[in-house]
């Protein structure tokens, strides 16, 4: 029984972490069609809310360890991307991940997206923080001029990352609540969607 205890206190405090899913949203790239995003989602493992000529949502799942009384794991939404379309095309992808105590993935995915601005020559827009005193979330927002680089894409790229906390999952007990971060990266171009 204490064996069995302890197996439990482990998968509580590793699965949070190690099973977060995250996926490098510049990888998918704009104008691609939503097969395209399809396929390369359902290799990365995610599964779809909704799939229309609009809009694709699509979440990666991760257990969490039993609570006490239950029998069952608690399965939650670890990242979401959402994914807009107009004429048969991406023009924005937004992905939102969790993160708990081990940083390292979340740090890394930061890295990734920051790279893909500094090879594409973004200028920094904006730094929004939050209005509310209490809440803790920056919002930082880029551009990348994309008929300046001579590829057949065009229009301006608006690309945005956001680090805060989780508003609808924590660690710990409803009185002893440890925040989870939650990171949000977007980027749009509505050269692929035409007005």
């Amino acid at each position: 029984m204490k064996k069995f205890f302890i197996g439990i206190l482990i998968l509580f405090y590793c699965i949070p972490y190690s099973a977060n899913a995250d996926i490098d949203i510049t990888s998918l790239g704009l104008g691609i069609s939503p097969s395209a995003l399809h396929n390369a989602l359902v290799t990365e493992q995610f599964v779809f809310k909704e799939f229309t000529a609009k809009r694709i949502v699509a979440i990666k799942k991760s257990a969490i360890a039993s609570r006490e009384g239950t029998e069952f794991p608690q399965i939650i939404e670890s990242t979401e991307i959402i994914a807009k379309m107009c004429a048969g095309k991406v023009y924005e992808l937004k992905m939102r991940s969790l993160y708990g105590s081990d940083v390292k993935n979340l740090l890394m995915g930061r890295k990734q997206f920051y790279s893909y601005l500094e090879k594409n020559n973004a200028l920094a827009k904006l730094i929004k923080t939050h209005k509310k005193e209490d809440n803790s979330q920056v919002v930082l927002k880029f551009q990348i001029d994309r008929n300046v680089s001579g590829g057949s894409v065009r229009g301006t790229e608006n690309a945005q990352v956001a680090i805060g906390i989780s508003k609808r999952l924590w660690r710990g007990s409803k009185q002893n609540k440890e925040p989870i971060l939650e990171m949000t990266y977007v980027i749009s171009n509505k050269w692929f969607c035409p007005e």
